[in-house]
């Protein structure tokens, strides 16, 4: 293995890598987990705009890896590739702002709709 130069980098990767979960605020806890919530709702709606279906059709044509899913859809990609869909679908829409008062817009939905979850923090 190579070291990392930039002690930025190195500094970032100690941190996250010493990290447990303990020593994370309950408040930051609690609001990430909106927050991922907030992202894979997003991501779903995402997955059937006409953008993000026109990168899936591409993505599927260059990568025929099977390793990893594209929310939202059947279709599955290699990590890198399944990663680009996802994030595009998450950034898919402008629904994608989250407030303190109004955060998890589209969590919600999918807790009521999608997803047997009734411990949704954001209900």
């Amino acid at each position: 293995m190579s070291k990392i130069s930039n002690p930025h980098t190195r500094g970032v990767a100690e941190f996250v890598a010493g990290l447990r979960y303990e020593a994370i605020p309950r408040e930051v806890r609690q609001r990430i987990k909106l927050l991922v919530l907030d992202s894979l709702g997003c991501a779903l709606y995402g997955a059937h705009l006409q953008w993000c279906r026109i990168l899936q059709r591409t993505l599927t044509k260059l990568d025929r890896s099977v390793a990893c899913g594209v929310w939202g859809t059947a279709q599955r990609l290699s990590a890198p590739h399944a990663a680009l869909a996802n994030g595009t679908q998450v950034q898919g829409s402008s629904s994608t702002t989250c407030t303190a008062k109004a955060c998890c817009t589209w969590a919600r939905w999918c807790c009521r709709l999608s997803w047997p979850l009734r411990s949704c923090a954001a209900e």
